[in-house]
């Protein structure tokens, strides 16, 4: 059987051409309900996100009074552990000073006199102590420094600057420097 072909081949080649735009329009518009159908998905999602948001920043501000509270209490407690802290450590060291004071005052052999004194540290430990002395002779001012030496609570002394007064009142004194560090004894600060 023979087929004969009486249309002209420009015929075949429009319709071959409307085929290709109809599968390329057919193709594009999956492509485009595609596009549109992920954006309505995005868009309802991001709804369902800023309806969320709402929701809890509603919840947010309800509770703001109640944080605020709580932030309240919070600093106020902490206002009340530091006032406890001093306290506490004015209760472990009240006795601390007058202990050390009448350990010294034991220490200071007849002829000497604390003139100035001042100290470093404390508070139940260790203090470092500096203080301006008279002494009415040279051996006052050996058997302090003697009994410093022999002393548990006392370390590192250092003397300097001795030096005599020349006046009416207080001529041939001795006025000198002593250094050292006050270590309170195990059993003193038990009494504490």
């Amino acid at each position: 059987m023979i087929k004969v072909n009486l249309l002209p081949e420009i015929y075949f080649k429009k319709a071959a051409a409307r085929k290709r735009n109809i599968l390329i329009g057919f193709a594009l518009g999956i492509i485009l309900l595609a596009f549109v159908g992920v954006y309505f998905m995005r868009a309802s999602r991001l709804a369902e996100i800023e309806r969320q948001v709402a929701v809890i920043e509603k919840e947010l501000r309800g509770l703001r009074p109640v944080v605020d509270q709580v932030n309240a209490l919070k600093k106020t407690m902490a206002e009340l552990d530091r006032k406890l802290g001093v306290i506490s450590d004015l209760m472990q060291t009240r006795l601390y000073y007058p202990v050390f004071m009448a350990n010294l005052s034991e220490i200071l052999s007849p002829g000497v006199w604390l003139t100035l004194f001042s100290s470093t540290g404390g508070s139940g430990g260790e203090m470092k102590l500096s203080m301006r002395l008279q002494a009415q002779d040279n051996f006052a001012v050996a058997d302090l420094l003697n009994t410093l030496e022999l002393s548990e609570n006392y370390k590192d002394v250092s003397f300097s600057g001795i030096s005599t007064t020349v006046g009416e009142e207080a001529e041939g004194l001795r006025v000198f420097s002593l250094d050292c560090v006050y270590l309170p004894s195990e059993e003193k600060k038990g009494e504490e």
